[in-house]
């Protein structure tokens, strides 16, 4: 690739961002609202705080560890093959299989409480059944068509972000009282944050399109992830403002038009506009995420409908088990802070060995910071601790099963491989 053909500086941040802003944005206000009042805004920066350090490790791990494979390559090269494979099966189970499954729950509950379709609020599971068929099947078109619905949809999911931080201060409010007491539960909004935050490991396969080089990798995402943080947090602020923490926590973002003090007709038309965005930003993230997925299974069975298929049950059965959409961020976010924390343990072994001792000292805060997102997701994971071990089960058994069939020869992870 040429230099013209690079990419600069900020267009790979704008890039960066529009890959991390995603349906947790929009799904997260509420939860949190619920649990941490008019202080949970705070949250999404205090956990971007929280989190820097691994962010700082993920996006150098491709600059000392270059070449395709993502987090396969990057522990493959770092520690051994098989934490390869376990980085690699384990953000799978966690970002492909969670993160599809939490926009299947969150799809299924706007048609049910925007769209009042009843046969969503009555009958869950077939609903989530029918959505996993039908995005399933959409994803059997040629890829032409795939990619054409995906660019059309992309900015959809941006409007209501820039609606309400473009309203936050027009409707300030100087009566919302912040009741300080609730500091002790932003811990249990961690695992919602983070859900919303996923999406910038995969800004490190820009690395080899930026003018400045790999090396600038680092700046890009951690400019896009914490730019990505502020948007998030003047968003949920603006919600706090419009709709004051009761309403939030009751109706969610996607009613916010409903207190811009507008008349009926145009606050119909408004919510119409902002629920329709919302909900074809869960779809289109679905869409995206289900022709991923279906793309690695096909590698590995060599027939796209069976891909299919395979994907479909797989999501379906996991619904199966849990239902509650914390439970699946909690879920989501254990399987890809796996992925981080193995990444963090072959960036800190790689660092000893160079003596590069500042960037221990990260790595070793990085450990850290994977420690209490473990702890708080195992909070959210269920209200006794056998319930946490039922919902993790799932991917314990198929890291198990993943693991017997890598070591047996069946499963092949090498780039390129089939």
């Amino acid at each position: 690739m040429t230099h013209g053909q690079k990419i600069s500086f900020w267009t790979a941040v704008l890039m960066s961002i529009n890959i991390i802003v995603g349906g947790g944005i929009f799904a997260g206000p509420q939860s949190m609202t619920a649990v941490a009042g008019s202080l949970s805004f705070s949250a999404w920066f205090l956990a971007a705080v929280l989190v820097f350090p691994v962010v700082w490790g993920v996006a150098r791990a491709p600059v000392l560890f270059p070449g395709a494979g993502g987090f396969y390559n990057y522990c493959k090269t770092g520690i051994n093959p098989d934490f390869g494979f376990l980085a690699h099966w384990f953000y799978l189970l966690g970002y492909v299989m969670g993160t599809t499954s939490a926009l299947t729950v969150l799809l299924r509950q706007g048609l049910a409480t925007k769209l009042h379709i009843a046969f969503a609020a009555e009958h869950p599971l077939a609903t989530n059944a029918v959505i996993l068929i039908l995005f399933s099947a959409l994803n059997l078109m040629p890829i032409g068509i795939v990619s054409r619905i995906q660019a059309g949809a992309t900015l959809l999911k941006l409007a209501p972000l820039v609606i309400v931080t473009g309203l936050t201060f027009a409707y300030f409010d100087s009566t919302l009282e912040y009741n300080f007491a609730h500091i002790s539960a932003l811990p249990l909004t961690i695992p919602t944050v983070i859900f919303g935050y996923l999406g910038f490991e995969a800004c490190c396969s820009l690395s080899h399109l930026l003018k400045d080089g790999p090396s600038s990798v680092g700046k890009v995402v951690l400019t896009a992830f914490f730019i990505t943080a502020v948007l998030y947090m003047i968003f949920h602020f603006g919600l706090l403002q419009i709709m004051g923490p009761e309403q939030l926590a009751a109706e969610g973002a996607i009613a916010f038009p409903q207190y811009l003090g507008l008349s009926s007709g145009w606050a119909t038309t408004l919510g119409v506009i902002i629920g329709g965005a919302i909900l074809l930003s869960y779809a289109n993230s679905l869409f995206g995420l289900s022709l991923s997925n279906i793309t690695n299974i096909t590698a590995l069975s060599h027939n796209k409908l069976i891909a299919a298929l395979i994907h479909g049950l797989a999501i379906w059965l996991l619904l199966c088990f849990m239902s509650d959409i914390r439970n699946i961020f909690a879920f989501t976010v254990v399987g890809v802070g796996m992925a981080y924390f193995l990444t963090l343990i072959a960036v800190l072994k790689h660092s000893l060995k160079t003596n590069a001792y500042g960037q221990v000292g990260l790595m070793a805060l990085g450990i850290i910071s994977c420690g209490v997102l473990f702890y708080c997701c195992w909070i959210d994971l269920g209200g006794s601790p056998w319930d946490r071990i039922l919902n993790l089960s799932p991917m314990l058994a198929s890291v198990i099963i993943g693991y017997a069939l890598y070591r047996m020869g069946l499963l092949n992870l090498e780039p390129g491989s089939s």
